[in-house]
């Protein structure tokens, strides 16, 4: 099946919809619809979004990762942040079907892996530890959903609520959802999200292609970076939900040429994109 890996939708229906019709038309089922995570928030139809995404993936279709903003969501849910801002979550908080909606998305995966013929890749909301391998990933990932996934929620929910500083998994968590930046420090590197701009830390990518993986990336969650394509690695998060923002917000789709036996060589025009349909983040403020 022709893979097709899709930037954060955060609540964007419209684009993605217009996404979704292409590649139907190109592909017909003879395609893999993959979600980089933050499917959710800021955007004004999250549950029409997540409804599509868990039918391709009920049809086993899709892949899909956890991002930051799903994980904002369950925050809210068990009472551990209050609203945002930004928030347009209410749709999703007070359907009839919440409790349903908790459980799928807390089971989600923080890590998918894959091939392209013969170079493995890996598709992560955010970021990865500079020298970590493919087996390193799928065991923190493994562990993470472990313990979200727990059948237990009230375990679940105090993971979620759990100290990055205390407990290495919950830092993962974090890191896998949120990294932007790398820190130097002691004995190795931390990480940080990082604000407005970049001061105080390394790109994370940077420090992780100097490693020479055998292994390619795809990932979102860094709007302001935009579409990223350079050697392994695909960030695909282009600002839809801040149209008017930063500039012109897109969502945007790879891909992959498959008929290639690495398809992140560059460079790569294997890139399909919708126009933010209106300035979304103006609703919010």
């Amino acid at each position: 099946m022709q893979p097709i890996f899709i930037g954060d939708i955060q609540g964007c229906f419209e684009e993605l919809e217009v996404l979704l019709s292409r590649a139907d038309s190109r592909f017909g089922k003879d395609c893999q619809i993959n979600f980089v995570g933050d499917l959710i928030n800021r955007g004004p139809d999250n549950l029409k979004v997540l409804n599509v995404v868990r039918e391709l993936w009920e049809q086993g279709r899709s892949l899909c990762v956890l991002g930051n903003h799903d994980l904002h969501f369950l925050a809210r849910y068990w009472g551990l942040r209050e609203r945002g801002v930004d928030d347009t979550l209410d749709d999703l908080l007070l359907c009839s079907e919440v409790d349903e909606w908790v459980e799928w998305l807390r089971r989600l995966p923080l890590a998918c892996t894959g091939t392209f013929h013969s170079r493995p890749w890996v598709m992560v909301h955010a970021a990865v530890g500079p020298d970590w391998g493919i087996a390193d990933i799928k065991k923190r990932s493994d562990a993470v959903s472990r313990r979200l996934g727990d059948d237990k929620l009230e375990k679940a929910r105090a993971f979620l609520a759990g100290d990055v500083s205390r407990d290495p998994v919950r830092d993962d968590l974090a890191l896998l959802t949120s990294c932007r930046l790398l820190v130097s420090k002691p004995g190795g590197w931390g990480w940080t999200r990082c604000g407005s701009d970049l001061t105080g830390g390394v790109p994370w990518h940077e420090i992780w292609e100097a490693e020479s993986h055998d292994y390619g990336i795809i990932y979102g969650h860094w709007a302001k970076q935009g579409l990223h394509s350079t050697v392994d690695l695909r960030g695909l998060d282009t600002a839809c939900v801040h149209h008017g923002r930063w500039g012109v917000g897109k969502l945007t789709a790879w891909v992959p040429d498959t008929s290639l036996k690495n398809p992140f060589t560059v460079p790569d025009e294997s890139f399909w994109q919708v126009v933010a349909h209106r300035a979304y983040w103006r609703d919010n403020c």
